[in-house]
């Protein structure tokens, strides 16, 4: 069993946010994006469909690709992969 931590206003911890509804309550966030517009870094993914999982120093998700499901966790301030975690999908 875990140590729980209580969630901060910077956590989304579950599917749709800390209350599944969906909405934060961060305030000034941007509301256009581009490839250089209000971008703090970009990281090569695999391809998912889940919702991430985002605590203040950390971003949890899943991926599938080359015939395996990953699970990832990236350090929240500059994207980079902590560590991966790889399973084959059987056919």
């Amino acid at each position: 069993m875990l140590p729980s931590k209580s969630v901060i206003s910077a956590d989304w911890p579950a599917f749709r946010g800390p209350n599944a509804s969906g909405i934060a309550n961060t305030t000034g966030l941007p509301t256009e994006f581009g490839p250089k517009l209000n971008v703090v870094w970009q990281t090569v993914l695999p391809a998912g469909a889940s919702s991430p999982v985002v605590t203040a120093e950390h971003i949890f998700l899943t991926g599938a690709g080359e015939r395996k499901l990953e699970t990832l966790c990236l350090d929240r301030a500059s994207g980079r992969i902590l560590w991966r975690i790889s399973h084959s999908l059987a056919l």
